[in-house]
């Protein structure tokens, strides 16, 4: 149930509240600029400047919908739930019985997270992929299982 209203809560933010259109200014701006000329077809080295592979995930979600926004931001959604699911698979594996559901409860209301989502950064992607790390680290230290330590 935390894990829905998480996803209802990210969703109005990033499409109604702060949708990230309309909000492109700074670092987002050049990263949305060079997403927009890996689109037409030009090639620089510094497309591969910080941050490393966000301007190529955002001209991949906006090429697929046409140049919309709005598979970027159920991407920004996905990542978030994500993020949350394996911040609390990770809390389930360390901590006490029930007190993942504390964690799950912080984890789903992190209004910072929430709002960051409605961002072109890559601090949302990032997030899932140190939260993905953690969780596989975890279960690989717990489990020893060779397919956890691949992930």
């Amino acid at each position: 149930m935390l894990l829905f209203l998480n996803v209802i809560l990210t969703t109005w933010v990033v499409f109604y509240l702060h949708p990230m259109e309309t909000a492109i200014y700074s670092d987002m701006n050049e990263y949305v600029y060079r997403a927009d000329q890996i689109t037409n077809g030009l090639y620089d080295l510094n497309h591969f400047f910080q941050p490393i592979g966000y301007s190529l995930w955002i001209a991949c979600f906006r090429y697929i919908d046409g140049g919309g926004w709005e598979l970027l931001k159920l991407s920004h959604v996905l990542l978030v739930l994500l993020s949350v699911y394996f911040g609390w698979q990770t809390a389930r594996l360390l901590l006490p019985a029930k007190w993942d559901i504390g964690v799950l409860f912080l984890l789903s209301f992190n209004m910072q997270w929430i709002q960051l989502a409605s961002y072109a950064l890559s601090e949302t992607l990032y997030t899932f992929l140190i939260t993905m790390l953690l969780w596989s680290t975890v279960r690989w230290a717990k489990y020893s299982r060779s397919r956890d330590a691949v992930m």
